[in-house]
């Protein structure tokens, strides 16, 4: 009886949590067909729905060319990215070399160092590389692994038993060959995962292009140092 009670009740917060988190999304759409004179009025419906807005939104602004230089650096940086983090990971968690936990555990200390730290000195080492105002400095920075997806494919790497890396060693494969061969394909969960957190993370990135593309004109053309 007291499940029976209880069921609709939790339905029923849930279903109101989940309408509250719903409402950004909702302001954010009925503001999208406001016309502009009613953007920044507090009225939750428009008088009017602005279906024009839509088109412009595409023509205004180059909307293809910007839509194309996230994806050149989102789908690029993803993919040198995973090479090294898996890389780094299976060296974490494979590899016997002296101070490794100690490497290790100071590798997993940059996840506490803020992003505001590292932007003066980070423009200033690029500034002197000459690279401010091309796609490098978006770009190289992924080419190399971070640690929360580098400590997240380890955990998952370790998980898969050592039999098989002796068992790739006896047939005489290397290192390398063995993360290929064997940790890889048993490990595409984790691989994934990582592929998803970093695109994300490359396509919210909004900062970065603030910084160092500092001519209006770079965002649209694709620029080399």
């Amino acid at each position: 009886m007291s499940r029976r009670l209880f069921a609709p009740f939790s339905y029923i917060v849930l279903t109101l949590l989940a309408a509250a988190c719903l409402v950004p999304f909702a302001w954010m759409l009925l503001t999208a067909i406001k016309p502009d004179n009613e953007v920044f009025v507090r009225a939750l419906l428009p008088s009017r729905l602005a279906w024009e807005n839509f088109p412009r939104a595409f023509t205004f602004f180059p909307f293809a060319r910007f839509l194309t230089n996230t994806l050149i650096v989102a789908v690029g940086g993803t993919g040198v990215h995973l090479v090294t983090s898996c890389l780094a990971a299976y060296a974490f968690a494979r590899l016997r070399f002296r101070g490794r936990e100690a490497l290790f555990l100071l590798y997993l200390g940059t996840l506490m160092v803020p992003q505001q730290v590292t932007i003066v000195p980070t423009y200033a080492l690029f500034t002197r590389l000459g690279w401010v105002g091309t796609w490098l400095p978006l770009l190289v920075p992924h080419f190399f692994g971070n640690a929360y997806n580098v400590f997240l494919l380890r955990q998952f790497f370790m998980s898969i038993p050592r039999d098989m890396d002796e068992a790739a060693m006896i047939d005489g494969a290397g290192p390398f060959r063995t993360l290929i061969s064997v940790i890889v394909p048993q490990a595409w969960a984790a691989i994934v995962a990582v592929c998803l957190f970093h695109f994300f993370f490359a396509w919210n990135d909004f900062l970065a292009p603030l910084i160092y593309l500092n001519e209006p004109k770079k965002l649209v053309e694709v620029t080399t140092p």
